[in-house]
């Protein structure tokens, strides 16, 4: 029996039946996923979701997985109109689009080479803010030379764009448990075999040196903790880690 193959366990006792179906959304959320921007790829599924009604209800009901459409259009009205759709377009839109399940707790929200995750929920603030940990490529770090404006992208894009945060994980390559290059799993996902589940290995913290090395020192921190309290007053700095992309 596959580990995705649940037909030999419908059979069971009602509270050993209930125990597989909490225990099985647990484990496809562990390690977290990494999610990247893929707009054709392959719907993000949670396998024991499509056994029955009951293992459905028993997942959700121990989760905070959610349905989200793949494709969504802009919430303010003024581009909305700019799109000349109907309402009645809008909601057919939005109702045939692909739905992927998504974790708010448990994912790692990726940001791509555009500096920003899934089109789908950025522009969606109260899902956007809700989101606990967002995954930073070594690649869009460094992407920007200047000390000066790497902090004020630390600060405008990652802290004020998703103010739920509890940890940011900084993506490194790690040949040891992934021999392909974490950017090339996020930009030529199609390339490669198994790439349609892509799993997020967190490691320790970032030392106070090693976030020196980058420009961040504590008087940034400091900077950054009072800043964000004038709009979010119990706001929190995050946790900082290391991490790398592996194939699931």
């Amino acid at each position: 029996m596959s580990s995705t193959d649940f037909s030999g366990f419908t059979e069971l006792p009602a509270e050993i039946r209930l125990q597989v179906w909490r225990l099985a959304a647990e484990n496809a959320l562990n390690p977290p996923r990494a999610i990247i921007e893929l707009c054709n790829g392959p719907p993000r599924t949670i396998p024991v979701l499509s056994i029955n009604a009951e293992a459905r209800d028993e997942a959700l009901s121990h989760t905070d997985l959610r349905s989200i459409p793949r494709f969504s259009l802009p919430e303010d009205r003024v581009h909305l109109n700019r799109l000349c759709l109907s309402q009645e377009d809008r909601e057919e839109f939005v109702r045939d689009s692909p739905r992927d399940w998504y974790s708010i707790e448990k994912d790692v929200f990726v940001i791509g080479s555009n500096d920003i995750i899934s089109h789908s929920f950025y522009y969606n603030p109260s899902f956007r803010n809700a989101i606990k940990t967002i995954a930073i490529p070594s690649f869009v770090l460094y992407c920007e030379g200047r000390l000066t404006m790497r902090q004020l992208q630390w600060q405008t894009r990652y802290m004020m764009g998703y103010r739920g945060l509890k940890t940011v994980v900084l993506l490194k390559d790690d040949p040891a448990q992934e021999p392909i290059s974490h950017q090339n799993l996020i930009q030529n996902t199609c390339f490669y075999r198994c790439t349609n589940d892509i799993r997020t290995r967190i490691g320790r913290p970032v030392d106070r040196w090693e976030l020196s090395r980058i420009g961040f020192e504590d008087v940034f921190f400091n900077n950054l903790v009072s800043t964000m309290r004038i709009t979010v007053p119990d706001w929190q700095l995050p946790e900082i880690r290391w991490g790398c992309l592996v194939r699931h």
